[in-house]
């Protein structure tokens, strides 16, 4: 009764749509977003671009002028995109970064595009014009549930081995087996894990993308084999539900935190909240949310989850069950949330997406999304102690427990 109760608040939401009278006022901003374009991690052992000096003097896995230019024109398209709801002050943005310097560089580039200063926030008169400091909050990595995918956790790790080990995984090994010998005689590097695949293609797409030309061996049918590789691991990397939870799980508690508390009307000095992080953090919380396509999200890639205020929604109430009234007309006041992903920042077009509680409206061009439906989806990956879930005594617990 109560899942019939939700879909028909969307039905309701979608026909208020329809008919052109819903009135909606952006409310709250939520942006999670991959850093920009980086030099290879780490060479092969026959690699040829090895030295680090001659072919990558910003290092290996730093960022390039390439993603340096990306994340500052993404600001600015963010700038462009919100400068109705942006006012001028940086403080209303709420920065957290992964540790990785990529990240930190990334995010800072992407903050000098969207709040270049203006009026009394223009420091001095040559640097201070164009540029002008944002706090940007990180933690130890190793220890980062929220940004860091591969943080320290044994869970996830045990949890990895048995994805591993699972009949989809074997059977990619086993198709491309005798290929594999190939690749791994030529490279000089031993593919024993579906991620060494991964990383070997990073690198020579990587070493493509900067115009290095690549070794003979690596032709057509290496290169199909190795993006096959790279593609799956974003697959395998969450295709179990505890791996999602153990991944995605950190970073949904803090952003429904703030989406619970913009809706029953908590004060707070930010509406922004940025996310700066890495390609398989983005894919399994799209994996999380239902709506990863299976594509390896590219350099600056970014989601966007949009709260707004309306007239039109749901049963105008917050979290408690007190109605709300909007202090200028005494109407009640409703939430819908719109998410979309930007998966090609050149192109400046984002793709409106269906997560759990939405539904298309007309011609598609619209989607409506029942906040408390969205919310109550995701109960069961929000991680209160990551800690503590991370460690084998907990879900030893939890099993017996469940068996009492």
């Amino acid at each position: 009764m109560r899942s019939n109760a939700k879909y028909l608040v969307i039905i309701l939401a979608v026909i208020c749509l329809s008919l052109g009278i819903q009135r909606k006022k952006l409310k709250l901003l939520l942006i999670v977003h991959r850093h920009g374009d980086r030099t290879p991690w780490v060479p092969y052992p026959t690699d040829p671009f090895n030295n680090e000096d001659q072919y990558w003097p910003d290092g290996f896995g730093h960022l390039t002028i390439k993603g340096k230019q990306r994340m500052y024109s993404l600001g600015k398209y963010l700038r462009k995109r919100y400068d109705n709801f942006l006012g001028t002050s940086p403080r209303e943005a709420w920065v957290r970064s992964s540790a990785r310097e990529r990240c930190l560089e990334s995010v800072t580039m992407l903050l000098a595009g969207l709040y270049p200063p203006t009026g009394r926030w223009v420091w001095n008169h040559q640097l201070g014009h164009i540029w002008q400091p944002v706090p940007i909050k990180a933690v130890e990595f190793e220890k980062d549930g929220m940004l860091n995918p591969d943080s320290n956790c044994p869970m996830a790790a045990r949890v990895m081995a048995l994805i591993d080990r699972s009949p989809a995984v074997q059977q990619l090994y086993r198709k491309y087996k005798p290929l594999i010998g190939f690749i791994e005689q030529k490279s000089g590097m031993k593919i024993r894990h579906y991620r060494d695949g991964r990383d070997l293609f990073d690198t020579l797409y990587v070493q493509r993308q900067n115009q290095y030309s690549l070794p003979d061996w690596v032709n057509q049918t290496v290169w199909k084999c190795l993006r096959k590789f790279h593609k799956k691991a974003f697959v395998f990397d969450s295709s179990n539900a505890a791996i999602r939870r153990l991944r995605a799980g950190v970073i949904l508690k803090d952003m429904c935190d703030q989406l619970r508390d913009s809706i029953d009307g908590q004060k707070s000095k930010h509406n922004v909240f940025l996310y700066s992080t890495h390609d398989s953090l983005l894919s399994v919380l799209l994996s999380a949310l239902n709506i990863y396509n299976g594509i390896p999200p590219p350099y600056g890639s970014t989601i966007m989850f949009e709260l707004y205020e309306t007239n039109c929604g749901d049963d105008h109430k917050t979290s408690d069950g007190k109605q709300q009234l909007s202090p200028q007309s005494q109407q009640p006041i409703g939430h819908r949330l719109e998410v979309h992903y930007l998966n090609v920042t050149e192109s400046e077009k984002s793709y409106l997406l269906a997560v759990n509680g939405c539904a298309f409206g007309a011609r598609n061009e619209t989607m409506v999304c029942d906040v408390k439906h969205f919310l109550d989806s995701l109960k069961t990956l929000i991680v209160d102690n990551w800690n503590d879930e991370c460690k084998d005594t907990y879900w030893r617990r939890l099993f017996r427990s469940i068996e009492l």
